[in-house]
């Protein structure tokens, strides 16, 4: 029993070297128990799984979700009573 609660608790480490060309090289090691695993693998799913809300949210429009307007030509007033002139455009007066 007490073989594998040192299996569980004992850190596992990792080693890594990198070289580029004549004057680069780089080494790098890590040190972790499989409980700090199992903790990066929890935040690696989190940041995977808020992914899609963070992008659904940036494509939202800009004042609270707000729907957008409809152009003036597009009014309940029967597209015959609205005139464009000069740029301007006139509805007719509320009855």
């Amino acid at each position: 029993m007490s073989r594998i609660v040192d299996t569980l608790t004992a850190p596992q480490t990792a080693r890594a070297g990198m070289r580029a060309g004549n004057g680069f090289e780089a080494e790098a090691s890590v040190t972790v128990s499989p409980a700090g695993l199992l903790a990066i693998g929890g935040l690696v799913a989190a940041i995977l799984l808020s992914v899609v809300p963070i992008v659904r949210a940036s494509r939202r429009d800009t004042r609270g979700g707000m729907p957008k307007p409809r152009p003036l030509l597009q009014h309940e007033a029967a597209p015959e009573k609205v005139r464009q002139e000069n740029g301007q455009i006139y509805l007719p007066a509320a009855e």
